[in-house]
């Protein structure tokens, strides 16, 4: 799968992208943790074990799961770019039903709230559509991407008290 977003592509992340992995999750989690009194260095610890763990659960539950580094590969002209990663996107088709799961799908800070997400997300429900397999996601109460997902269709169909879990169905074909 490839993105169709001129300038970007992705790339199956590897063991040396694991910094970047977790910077991009610990860049995730700044709006919650700067109302604690942690240190710094308390955050990094905290960020740093909440990553690991989310990566071994990820791998535990999502076996066939690919994890993709986005990287920026040509500057808005179109001339081409060193690569730089610039997020991150965790993408599972399930092999016992029709479903694809959105796992993550993280920017860099900076590039937050400017339409690349969404454009990012769109890529995802065209692959889905295109085999007529619909998207389920989890979103943290209180994160803006919940917005984001209402926004191209998902619909809310459960959780708890700190997720919501939401499906995106492709058009139907006639």
């Amino acid at each position: 799968m490839q993105l169709s977003i001129p300038g970007l592509r992705l790339r199956v992340a590897d063991a040396s992208d694991e910094p970047a992995l977790g910077a991009l999750y610990a860049s995730s989690r700044e709006r919650e943790l700067a109302m604690t009194p942690w240190t710094d260095a308390e955050k990094a610890v905290f960020c740093d074990l909440q990553y690991q763990a989310q990566h071994s659960h990820y791998r535990s539950h999502y076996p066939t799961a690919v994890y993709w580094m986005i990287e920026r590969v040509a500057d808005r002209d179109g001339t081409p770019i060193a690569a730089q990663v610039i997020g991150r996107l965790y993408w599972a088709r399930l092999r016992t039903e029709p479903e694809d799961i959105l796992m993550e799908m993280t920017l860099k800070r900076e590039l937050r709230g400017g339409g690349l997400g969404t454009a990012i997300v769109r890529e995802v429900l065209r692959w889905a559509a295109e085999d007529e397999r619909r998207v389920s996601l989890h979103v943290e109460i209180g994160n803006p991407s919940a917005h984001l997902c209402e926004r191209l269709g998902f619909m809310h169909v459960g959780g708890d008290a700190l997720i919501r879990h939401y499906v995106w169905h492709p058009p139907s074909r006639v």
